[in-house]
């Protein structure tokens, strides 16, 4: 038979790694080794708060217990406070050794900082939001002065409104004493009167509210009405109504000055 061709072997060029590949991931590999641990979130002050147990002593994650005991008494040299060190300062120090010397601590500690879930579950949650910065309360007792002063004015002015109106609805009726009215709605009465004439009789508040009397009068009874408030001072009410301003002029307010004895003959 005649001789076969010789089998064709299939590329594999794509499938093997280049040299250059392999070196790049050799050192990413290398790198992700040698990188530290994530520090452990401890908000509850747990181990050393905000701060890496391992950084406080400046040793290596897998340091060896004597290299830590060595590294805590080299500390203690200089910064223990028999030694002229900060008591407060030492405490972090003591704390990280007091950690990380145990091994039962240690290995805790290790675990939550590989797994921050297992911290959570075992200490609790922890928000540490601050949702606005601590308000003055002299700042807050003022804003809620002057919100209630707004909310009274506002109440003495629809106050005002309301009794306005109905002495000028008497006033343009001339209801008598008997009926309701009174001497300052009788005299502002007898001025528009003076001023635009007698109006139709029959006249009534339901009239008044109709506007059946003439626009003459009507502004003859608003212009009396408003010389009466000047003459008696009791207009409109403004923000020196408010009870703000009676409990400041109180405040202010000079006491009465005795008067001087008489000096003796």
């Amino acid at each position: 038979p005649p001789p076969r061709p010789p089998l064709s072997r299939p590329a594999t060029t794509a499938l093997t790694p280049k040299p250059a590949i392999m070196r790049t991931s050799g050192a990413l590999l290398l790198a992700l080794a040698a990188a530290p641990a994530l520090a452990l979130k401890d908000p509850h002050n747990v181990f050393c708060g905000k701060v890496d147990c391992y950084k406080v002593l400046d040793v290596s994650s897998d340091a060896q217990q004597s290299t830590i005991r060595k590294r805590f008494r080299d500390l203690s040299v200089t910064l223990h406070p028999d030694k002229g060190g900060d008591e407060k300062e030492f405490v972090k120090y003591q704390r990280a050794y007091d950690i990380l010397s145990d091994p039962d601590k240690r290995e805790h500690y290790d675990a939550c900082a590989e797994d921050q879930g297992l911290y959570w579950e075992e200490y609790g949650h922890f928000y540490g939001t601050k949702f606005a910065p601590k308000s003055d309360v002299k700042f807050v007792l003022i804003g809620i002065l002057l919100v209630a002063a707004i909310a009274h004015l506002a109440h003495l002015k629809s106050s005002y409104r309301m009794s306005r109106d109905m002495f000028k609805e008497a006033a343009l009726a001339g209801t008598s004493l008997q009926a309701g009215g009174s001497v300052e709605t009788l005299e502002v009465h007898r001025k528009a009167l003076e001023k635009c004439g007698p109006q139709k009789k029959g006249k009534s508040k339901k009239a008044a509210k109709a506007g059946e009397y003439s626009p003459e009068f009507e502004a003859a009874v608003e212009e009396a009405i408003c010389e009466l408030e000047r003459e008696t001072g009791q207009g409109e009410p403004t923000f020196k109504d408010t009870f703000l301003f009676t409990i400041w002029g109180a405040m202010t307010a000079k006491p009465a000055e005795e008067e001087p004895e008489k000096k003796k003959k």
